[in-house]
């Protein structure tokens, strides 16, 4: 599909992306089509223009889908997800950002994840304009995340990104170390 995009019709593209979000609805697909779509901005993979709307209308449903103890490459699923800031919709970006927290949440009672899984700390703040009252409630939920080592990590996300979080933020944050 990645290879034929580029000369596909738009008709043919939407049946395309139709069919595989019916297939991507399903842990076991899911599980397949991750490590395709956490490389999609690699040209052997995506082309010289990586096919946004794939990603686009897939990545929600495989997280969703996604199961615990998969295996993809999470450094992968950071730098795909900071180059499509500005190439995804803002609601598309919002359902990834709420899965992949839901992810670590999960992968935390199976051991402390890596940088990259907590780097959606930085997607979130990086790609959700501090303007809006979406990031507070997804701050909150990654506070909470379970596991002293996870949370310094984030604390840590945080802290460097002080200067774009609103004084909200700030705050709870602070409550948080206190």
């Amino acid at each position: 599909v990645l290879k034929a995009w580029p000369v596909c019709s738009e008709v043919r593209r939407t049946a395309l992306i139709r069919g595989l979000q019916v297939m991507a609805d399903s842990p076991i697909s899911a599980a397949v089509l991750i490590d395709s779509l956490v490389a999609i901005t690699r040209k052997e993979y995506g082309g010289s223009e990586p096919p946004w709307p794939v990603f686009e209308a897939l990545m929600p449903l495989v997280l969703r889908q996604l199961p615990l103890g998969a295996s993809f490459r999470d450094e992968r699923l950071y730098d795909v997800m900071n180059d499509a800031i500005g190439n995804i919709s803002h609601q598309s970006l919002m359902e990834i950002i709420d899965h992949w927290i839901e992810l670590v949440h999960q992968y935390v009672f199976s051991g402390v994840p890596s940088d990259y899984m907590l780097g959606v700390t930085n997607i979130l703040i990086s790609g959700v304009s501090r303007e809006t009252s979406e990031r507070g409630v997804r701050i909150e939920r990654l506070l909470a995340v379970p596991g002293t080592a996870s949370r310094i990590r984030v604390v840590t996300d945080l802290v460097d990104a002080w200067d774009n979080l609103k004084d909200v933020e700030r705050a709870r944050l602070l409550q948080h170390l206190t």
